[in-house]
């Protein structure tokens, strides 16, 4: 089970970046209203850590998932802690 931490839109988090002083592109194939409504959750991350794509742990700060995805399904936000 994640704790969540916070909840931002899609919206949310484009002027978190652009405040952040990153330009944003728009996607190709999604509409932009959906993914400006979209929510993501942002968490701690698990203390067993995330599973990369060669089956090795690695532990973060923080994860992100979005509203409607399986719960095991996850991406880890910045750096590795190992």
């Amino acid at each position: 089970m994640v704790n969540i931490m916070c909840i931002l839109t899609g919206l949310e988090i484009k002027d978190l970046a652009e405040y952040a002083g990153f330009t944003i592109q728009p996607l190709e194939d999604v509409t932009e209203s959906e993914v400006m409504a979209q929510e993501f959750s942002i968490s701690k991350c698990p203390s067993q850590g995330v599973m990369n794509d060669n089956g090795i742990l690695y532990h973060y700060n923080y994860i992100v998932q979005c509203d409607g995805c399986d719960d095991t399904e996850c991406s880890p936000l910045g750096h590795p802690n190992n």
